[in-house]
C-alpha cells in the first residue's frame, strides 16, 4: 500500500478543541466528523502494523568482578559443586594474579568438581532478559577428560543448564535437567555444532555467555549464538567452575571478567550517522531557539560523516544555530483521541511529527488557567507529557496536564 503523505497543518480557528477531560469523541460529532475519526483510527492501526522498526537493547550491569582481589569475597561467592556424576576429589578455587583459577584432582570417579556460586539471585523475563558472561582464559586439565562449567540453575538448584567445553569428549556441549523429555543431565551432553572447529577448540580465550528470558536460555561464544535451550524459570542462579572425569584426572581452568547484566528491549525511532553530505529537510529544519538575542552567521554544514556547526557572532550576545528534528513517529495502543504525547500529529494521516512549542499566556475561555501552545509542524519536542486535542481537518493544540508538572512519560510514542 502506498505511503500517505501528510499535508501542511491548517491554522488554528477559534481555539476549537476538545475538553481535556473528554475520554471519548464528543457527542456533537456529525456523520462527516465521525468518518474522519474512523479514518484516523484506521491509519494509526496501519502504522502500528505496517511500518518497520529497528530494535535496540538497553543493558544494565548488576554484578561484575575482574578478580583483581587476591582473596575470594564470601559476600559475592559461596563454594559449591552442583551434583553431576558424584565423583570425589580436591578441586577448588584459587584467587590471584587477576584471575580465578580452579585446580585439583579427581580421586574417586566420575566427574568430581568445584564451583563458585554467585550469591545474588536474578530474575529473567521476556521484557528484561538476564545475561551472565565470563572469559574462559584457559583450559589445561590433564587425563582422560576435563570440563569447564558455566551453570544456570533455578532457585531450588535442582534444575539446570550446564554450558561446558569438555576436553577429551568433543569440546563444546551442554547438559540440561528440567524434568522434561530431552533432558541430558549427565554425560557429554548434546554437541553444539556451531562451536565445532579449531577456532573454538583450542582451550584458549573465549567469552562465554548465557542469556535467559524466563522461557529459554541462549548459549554464546564470542557473541556468536550456538544453541537455544528450553529453561522455563524466572528466578535464576549462576555458578562457574571446573570438573575432572576419572581417577587421577586433573582440573585446571582459568576464568576472568565475570559480568551479570539485565537487557531490556527498546525501539529506535530516529537515527542518523551523518553519512550524507547534505541536510535532509525531511529530517531536520534549521532553527535557532532564542537565547540572548545575538546575531551572526553560525550554521550547520554536513560532510565527512559528521554534522558541523561553524560561524561567527556579529552582534552579541550568544548568536547560534541548531537543527530541529522532525521525524514521523508512531502511536502505541491508547485511546487515539486522548493520548499522552510530546508531539503534534496531523490527525487525518494517523502519523506524528515532532513539535516545538512556544508557551504563551493565552487561555481558552471557560477552562482552567493552564497555558496552551500551538504545535508547529517542525522542530523538537517539548519534553512534557501532554494531552492531544484533535479536530478533524484542522491543526492541533497541545494541552499541558492540569498539574503543569514536567513528566518523563510518553506512553504513546513508540
Amino acid at each position: 500500500m502506498a505511503a500517505l503523505k501528510p499535508k501542511r497543518p491548517e491554522p488554528m480557528r477559534n481555539n476549537d478543541l476538545f475538553d481535556r477531560t473528554t475520554a471519548s469523541p464528543p457527542a456533537f460529532l456529525n456523520a462527516s466528523h465521525l468518518f474522519w475519526y474512523l479514518l484516523v483510527a484506521a491509519a494509526i492501526l496501519c502504522s502500528l502494523v505496517c511500518l518497520p522498526q529497528a530494535s535496540a537493547q538497553i543493558s544494565t550491569v548488576v554484578f561484575s568482578d575482574d578478580f583483581s582481589a587476591s582473596t575470594i569475597d564470601t559476600n559475592k561467592y559461596q563454594p559449591d559443586a552442583p551434583f553431576f556424576e558424584g565423583g570425589l576429589g580436591d578441586i577448588h578455587a584459587v584467587a590471584g594474579n587477576g584471575v580465578m583459577q580452579f585446580v585439583g584432582t579427581t580421586t574417586q570417579q566420575w566427574w568430581s568438581g568445584s564451583t563458585l556460586r554467585v550469591v545474588p539471585t536474578f530474575t529473567a523475563s521476556e521484557g528484561a532478559n538476564v545475561a551472565v558472561s565470563i572469559d574462559r582464559v584457559a583450559e589445561a586439565g590433564v587425563g582422560t577428560a576435563s570440563r569447564i562449567a558455566l551453570w544456570i540453575l533455578d532457585e531450588t538448584r535442582t534444575k539446570y543448564v550446564l554450558f561446558a567445553d569438555v576436553r577429551g569428549e568433543g569440546n563444546w556441549h551442554y547438559n540440561r535437567k528440567i524434568g522434561e523429555a530431552g533432558d541430558s543431565p549427565t554425560g557429554s551432553g548434546p554437541n553444539i555444532a556451531a562451536f565445532d572447529g579449531a577456532a573454538f577448540d583450542d582451550g584458549g580465550l573465549q567469552r562465554m555467555k548465557i542469556v535467559a528470558d524466563g522461557k529459554t536460555v541462549k548459549l554464546y561464544l564470542d557473541d556468536q549464538l550456538g544453541e537455544e535451550v528450553k529453561f522455563p524459570f524466572s528466578t535464576v542462579i549462576f555458578e562457574f567452575g571446573s570438573y575432572a572425569r576419572a581417577n587421577n584426572d586433573t582440573a585446571d581452568t582459568t576464568w576472568d571478567n565475570l559480568k551479570v547484566e539485565t537487557i531490556r528491549k527498546s525501539t529506535v525511532v530516529f537515527s542518523d550517522d551523518f553519512a550524507s553530505n547534505t541536510i535532509d529537510p525531511a529530517k531536520y529544519q534549521p532553527d535557532a531557539p532564542f537565547f540572548e538575542g545575538g546575531l551572526g552567521d553560525i550554521h550547520a554544514v554536513a560532510g565527512n560523516g559528521v554534522m558541523q556547526f561553524v560561524g561567527t557572532t556579529t552582534q552579541q550576545w550568544w548568536s547560534g544555530a541548531t537543527l530541529g528534528l522532525c521525524p514521523p513517529l508512531r502511536l502505541r495502543t491508547k485511546p487515539w483521541w486522548q493520548c499522552p504525547l510530546t508531539a503534534s500529529p496531523r490527525p487525518a494521516w494517523g502519523r506524528l511529527r515532532a513539535a516545538r512549542c512556544g508557551y504563551s499566556t493565552r487561555r481558552r475561555p471557560n477552562t482552567s488557567s493552564s497555558p496552551m501552545c500551538a504545535a508547529k509542524a517542525t522542530g523538537i519536542t517539548t519534553g512534557r507529557s501532554e494531552k492531544l486535542a484533535i479536530r478533524p481537518r484542522a491543526a492541533v493544540r497541545i494541552l499541558p496536564p492540569s498539574t503543569g508538572r514536567p513528566s518523563t512519560t510518553a506512553d504513546c510514542i513508540a
